[in-house]
Order: structure tokens, then C-alpha cells, then sequence
């Protein structure tokens, strides 16, 4: 059984993305445990790389921590804005985040659960152009976007969505 979701949000007005994901676990808490040792434990080996700050806010039945990324990739920095990771802990599930402030999984953990299909996307090609192809200069994508799409804006014309839902009968 496999229990989890995921999204790649953005761009912001700067141009960067965050990422959310959350998956179901057994025995979560003495998964964290575990972690917490393991960092105790090699610390020293890793403290050039990434600090951890574990237990640094309580949402609900969920711990949240801040892994921070000591050497990250340029290409990293620019797609995301931050070296910081989130992971947010419980019995029964963790969830994760690359955001600098930790606000969108402090929304998503505290948001009610809601019926979703098994399997959603949606993809906007003038949005997703950029991370395909970091090297494209702005008016570069301005000329593939206008070839494809014609004059005016791409919204709602490059709009890729699937979607497979589940019930009494499997629907594509």
C-alpha cells in the first residue's frame, strides 16, 4: 500500500519553486528516533554538509525540523532559493519541503484531509520550460512560447493534465 502526495509549486515573482511531499510510514516516531541517533552518532562527520535543528515547532500530532544544506548546487540555490529542507514527523506519516520558511507545510499539515484521484498532474509548459532548460535566456522562451501558443499570454493554452481516479471503476 502506498500512500503519498507531492507538488512542485511556483515560480514566485522571483523565480523560484518549492516542493511539498508527504507520504503515509508505520512506526514513524521510531523512525525519528532512529535519525535523531543517527545524526548524534556521525554529526562530526557531517557538520561541514548539513545541520539539522530537530523539534523546532509543534503542528499537531506533527514535529517539525530544518535540515540546512550547507554546500548546495548553484542550480539548486536558483531553482529553489533556500538550503533549507523541512521535515515535518508523526506515528503515521512524514513530510517534507524545500521552502526557506517553512510556511507551506505548516499549511498543508494543518489543512483537512480531502478526497484526491490516485494520480493528478498539470503542467504548464511556460512554467516547467524553465527548469527543463535553465540555460534559456527570458526572450528565448518568450519566442518557443509564441511559435507554439501564438500572441497573448500561454495561460490556460499550455496547460498539460492528467488525472486517474479510483472507486468503483478505474477512470483515465
Amino acid at each position: 500500500e502506498l500512500d503519498a502526495a507531492g507538488a512542485l509549486v511556483g515560480p514566485d515573482a522571483k523565480g523560484r519553486y518549492q516542493l511539498i511531499g508527504a507520504f503515509a510510514v508505520q512506526e514513524g516516531k521510531g523512525m525519528e528516533k532512529l535519525l535523531k541517533e543517527l545524526v548524534k552518532q556521525f554529526g562530526p562527520f557531517i557538520e561541514g554538509a548539513v545541520e539539522f535543528k530537530f523539534d523546532v515547532e509543534k503542528v499537531g500530532d506533527f514535529a517539525l525540523h530544518r535540515i540546512n544544506l550547507k554546500q548546495v548546487d548553484d542550480k539548486f540555490d536558483k531553482l529553489f532559493g533556500t538550503s533549507s529542507i523541512w521535515l515535518a514527523t508523526s506515528d503515521k506519516y512524514f513530510a517534507v519541503s524545500i521552502e526557506p520558511d517553512g510556511e507551506t507545510i505548516k499549511k498543508g499539515l494543518k489543512a483537512k484531509a480531502v478526497p484526491v484521484p490516485v494520480l493528478s498532474a498539470e503542467v504548464a509548459v511556460a512554467k516547467f520550460l524553465p527548469l527543463a532548460q535553465p540555460d534559456l535566456k527570458p526572450d528565448e522562451l518568450k519566442a518557443l512560447l509564441k511559435d507554439a501558443f501564438g500572441d497573448g499570454p500561454p495561460a490556460g493554452k499550455d496547460t498539460i493534465s492528467i488525472s486517474v481516479e479510483g472507486g468503483d471503476k478505474l477512470t483515465a
